[in-house]
């Protein structure tokens, strides 16, 4: 199953709107279509944790993949893929988009 924080699904809505437009429809079918989990925002506490491993923008979306209890948060953003070592401390472990591949069978 996917899981999403509320922040990066509506980053990804905001960004769909904006950039192409046009594809709307076909992206509000797909979210529809996928077995989905959106996670909700989190309070203050649990996400200052991870303000200091990722930083302040990327802090919600690691508290609440490590809430979540994910397997993998999938990221192509610097910010996470050099907290790895601290975030697999955590909990979270961090992945790149071509990392992931070696662990799909």
């Amino acid at each position: 199953m996917t899981v999403l924080s509320r922040q990066v699904l509506d980053e990804v809505v905001s960004t769909i709107a904006e950039k192409l437009p046009g594809v709307m429809h076909a992206l509000h079918a797909f979210l529809e279509n996928i077995p989905l989990e959106v996670c909700p925002d989190l309070d203050h506490r649990s996400i200052e944790e991870w303000a200091g491993i990722v930083g302040e923008d990327d802090a919600p979306i690691a508290a609440a993949a490590c809430a979540a209890e994910v397997d993998f948060l999938v990221s192509g953003d610097g910010h996470f893929l050099k907290a790895r070592t601290a975030s697999a401390e955590k909990g979270l472990r961090i992945v790149s988009p071509a990392d992931i591949l070696r662990y799909i069978p």
